[in-house]
């Protein structure tokens, strides 16, 4: 009788430490839930703060950039085709475009809106803007790309493409100093049901990855944690607004794709660009991806 009030006793002793392991549980699910809410509500505060800001200046940016535009159009026609200012003045219309789209791409991130996905070649995209990101990294860096061969088509915006690549360049380069090496890499990579635990906006299917790796300095986790963070900057003074790395992050994932980076300090940072592809004829994926944060996925 005494070893069936014994176990009873263990029995009740084990429910209650069950039931206070689920209190405990549903406790600390509850309060991450609450603090996620709270930083989408930060997030949303400071991009409503970011489209009063970009509505006021945007018209008068633009009045800017049409008299650049036009005299660097003016300039480039009336030089000879072979000309050795024609490249620089080429170059400086298309840095004006570039400069007018930004700031609609501004409104976009502020304001949530509607991309133009369409089918990009980023083969094609990355030899064209080859120029412009060689100029902006400048001689002290070294730029190589990688590109597979019978690459898928892309689903995606391809102006804001080119501007999120230009922002992973530029910020690559701030992070070399003293120079180094910049590799834009492409690839077909497939994305398994399992690969989906750490990324659930993302669908399986096939994408089109994007890596972009840099010899610079890295960062720590806690930096990694914040840099997409609207603001967020490492920088000093003037030299950084924070938005770079949000307006990537906030664009590759209204186009259904995923980023991830990559970086440990003094050991240069690599970020994957996971953009989706949805031509039935795409080519065989070069990998299958089970974890889209796994590090060695390259």
């Amino acid at each position: 009788m005494s070893h069936l009030v014994t176990a009873i006793l263990a029995l009740l002793a084990m429910l209650s430490t069950w039931q206070w392991v689920r209190a405990h549980r549903r406790h600390r699910q509850l309060a991450e839930a609450q603090a996620h809410l709270e930083r989408q509500l930060q997030e949303a505060q400071k991009l409503a703060a970011l489209g009063r800001l970009t509505g006021g200046i945007a018209h008068d940016f633009n009045n800017l950039l049409t008299v650049i535009i036009g005299n660097a159009e003016l300039l480039s026609e009336g030089l000879e085709r072979h000309s050795p200012l024609r490249q620089p003045a080429e170059l400086m219309l298309h840095a004006g475009e570039r400069g007018r789209e930004l700031t609609q791409r501004l409104l976009g991130f502020a304001r949530r809106q509607t991309l133009a996905p369409e089918r990009v070649d980023v083969n094609a995209l990355l030899k064209a803007c080859r120029s412009i990101l060689t100029t902006s990294l400048g001689e002290a860096v070294d730029l190589e790309l990688h590109l597979a061969p019978s690459l898928a088509q892309a689903y995606v915006d391809a102006a804001q493409l080119e501007s999120a690549i230009l922002n992973l360049a530029v910020n690559a380069r701030d992070a070399m100093p003293d120079g180094g090496r910049l590799q834009v890499a492409t690839s077909n990579a497939a994305v398994s049901e399992e690969g989906l635990s750490r990324a659930p906006q993302l669908r399986p299917g096939r994408y089109v990855r994007i890596v972009v790796s840099d010899t610079g300095q890295g960062m720590s986790d806690a930096v990694r944690r914040q840099l997409f963070e609207p603001f967020f900057t490492t920088k000093e003074g003037d030299k950084g607004t924070g938005l770079g790395m949000s307006m990537v992050a906030t664009f590759i994932r209204q186009s259904g794709g995923h980023v991830a980076v990559f970086s440990e300090p003094r050991e240069g940072t690599r970020v994957h660009l996971y953009v989706p592809c949805r031509a039935p004829e795409a080519p065989e994926p070069d990998e299958t991806v089970t974890d889209v944060t796994a590090r060695d996925a390259s």
